[in-house]
C-alpha cells in the first residue's frame, strides 16, 4: 500500500499536484499504520530449557514448561468473513496442573492469564513438537 500511495504522482498527469500530494500522503499513512499494527501483533514462540515462551513485540505472553504439558492438534476456525470461516490445524498446548482449562474455540487467542499456548501447526512446528505431539 505505501508503494501504490506514490502512483498518483507518476501516472496521473492531467490532475492536480495538490490533490494528488493529499492522496499519496493519506494513503502511505495508511500503509504504515497497517505495517506497524502488523509487526506489533506479530507472534513467535523460543523452546529453552524445556519452557515454552509466546513473545510478541518483546513481551512474554505466555510460558509453559514442556514436560507438564498435554498437546492436542484441533481444528478451529480461524478466518472469518460475512457468511463463512475457514478452519486451520492449531497446536494446542494446555497445562497439566491448572483443573479446568477451557479449549481453545477459535484460532489466534494466545492470552496472558491462561495456562495454554497455541501455534499454527505446519510441517516446522510439527517438527519442534515431534516428541511431545506422539505421547
Amino acid at each position: 500500500m505505501i508503494i501504490f500511495s506514490f502512483f498518483p504522482l507518476l501516472f496521473f498527469i492531467d490532475d492536480e499536484l495538490v490533490y494528488k500530494i493529499v492522496w499519496s500522503i493519506m494513503t502511505g499513512i495508511g500503509g504504515l499504520t497497517m505495517l506497524i499494527a502488523a509487526i506489533i501483533n506479530m507472534q513467535y514462540y523460543i523452546i529453552k530449557d524445556g519452557i515454552i515462551m509466546v513473545i510478541c513485540f518483546g513481551f512474554i505472553i505466555n510460558k509453559l514448561k514442556l514436560n507438564n504439558c498435554k498437546f492436542e492438534v484441533e481444528v478451529l476456525p480461524t478466518y472469518f468473513s460475512w457468511i463463512t470461516s475457514i478452519k486451520e490445524k492449531w497446536i494446542c498446548i494446555y497445562a497439566n496442573d491448572e483443573k479446568n482449562i477451557e479449549h481453545f474455540k477459535i484460532g489466534c487467542c494466545n492470552k496472558r492469564k491462561e495456562k495454554r499456548i497455541q501455534i499454527v501447526c505446519n510441517n516446522k512446528n510439527k517438527e519442534s513438537f515431534k516428541d511431545y505431539l506422539l505421547k
